[in-house]
């Protein structure tokens, strides 16, 4: 079940992800009040789980690095 986020708890740095959440979903046609609502729980989870931007998933390699095989770099 998703948990309860008290907006009242969030960094600055959430608060101003929300705020942009918030501005998309409107547009979007939703609710100010289920906008502001789904955006804290939004930007909440995307900055815990490390989904905010510039960083590099899983399987992938930084911007970059060489794929050469050893034996190959020169």
């Amino acid at each position: 079940m998703a948990q309860e986020f008290d907006p009242n708890k969030i960094s600055d740095k959430e608060r101003r992800r929300a705020s942009q959440i918030k501005e998309k979903l409107q547009r979007q046609g939703v609710g100010e009040d289920e906008a502001a609502k789904r955006a804290v729980q939004q930007a909440a989870e995307e900055l815990q789980s490390g989904q905010g931007g510039g960083k590099n998933r899983g399987g992938e390699s930084p911007k970059g690095a060489d794929q050469r095989k050893p034996e190959y770099r020169g």
